[in-house]
């Protein structure tokens, strides 16, 4: 009897599905907190589908939190749709873009006043990597990223697909303070080509290249 099962997660913004196994003895609610982790959604403002891969099925809805997965008749390679209920949503601060960095400047006690920002967004989710009482960047050195240069996925970002692709380079760069993570992508996704102002840090083709914080990158297994 498989303990398991593989669904495809999709949410409304993204182009391509990502597989993944749950466990079957799981309820709909902690279904949800996993899911979390992988679309950036609050667990509490989702509503999750079921969809046959075929769309031969109607879909359906998962309302009950404390039912669990394996009496609701879930198979292999059914879509489990992931809706934000909160409408559109402003992302996280996700990737480096050299031309965002001259775009406008806030002073913080503004920007602080400012609703639907990044740094609101990650107070909302007790993120604190942008608070003043948080430890040191400085500290944040690429030994403490538990991160290695292999397979990945850059997920959890509002409006953004999960983006496959293989970890390039660990570490300080000089645009940006902290340690960034830059991703090499299967497919033209990226803002670079490893590259920014210059300065390399990787070699990649253009725009399959972006730097990304630690928080969004998860490692896939290797095969071997």
């Amino acid at each position: 009897m498989d303990t398991h099962v593989e669904l495809s997660v999709s949410t409304d913004n993204q182009e391509f599905n990502c597989l993944r196994r749950f466990p079957l003895s799981i309820t709909v609610g902690e279904l949800k907190k996993r899911v979390e982790l992988l679309v950036g959604i609050p667990y509490k403002s989702m509503t999750l589908q079921l969809r046959a891969q075929d769309g031969a099925a109607p879909s359906k809805l998962l309302p009950d939190n404390s039912a669990v997965l394996n009496t609701l008749s879930i198979m292999n390679g059914m879509i489990l749709h992931v809706h934000d209920e909160r409408g559109a949503r402003v992302p996280p601060e996700e990737s480096f873009n050299a031309a965002d960095e001259v775009a406008f400047h806030l002073s913080d006690e503004k920007y602080n006043q400012k609703k639907n920002t990044v740094r609101s967004w990650l107070r909302e989710q007790k993120w604190t990597g942008h608070e003043k009482t948080t430890t040191d960047k400085s500290s944040e050195t690429p030994e403490k990223v538990n991160i290695k240069l292999q397979r990945c996925i850059v997920h959890g970002l509002q409006g953004q697909p999960i983006k496959p692709g293989r970890v390039a380079y660990i570490g300080d760069v000089h645009f940006k303070p902290g340690v960034w993570i830059g991703v090499h992508f299967d497919d033209a996704v990226g803002k670079n080509d490893g590259s920014v102002d210059g300065h390399r840090y990787f070699d990649c083709p253009p725009n399959y290249g972006s730097f990304v914080k630690p928080q969004f990158v998860e490692e896939e297994a290797e095969e071997i």
